[in-house]
């Protein structure tokens, strides 16, 4: 099985650093509230495109609460 995702980058790169562990915890986030291996990926590149937006972690969960 091969399954793809589009790369969602942000408006303007801030901060990579931290994007790779951000992509894993999204796919696993997913896949152990049930979801598809397809909804894992594009969700895992959908967190981490987003998190490049800005720095660090600070508030984090409220960066995404608008989608």
């Amino acid at each position: 099985m091969i399954v793809h995702s589009d790369a969602f980058p942000p408006k303007n790169l801030v901060d990579t650093l931290g994007a790779g562990d951000t992509f894993n915890a999204a796919v696993i986030y997913t896949l152990s509230n049930g979801g598809s291996l397809q909804d894992a990926l594009t969700f895992g590149c959908r967190v981490a495109g987003r998190k490049c937006g800005f720095h660090g972690y600070d508030r984090i969960g409220e960066k995404f609460a608008d989608d």
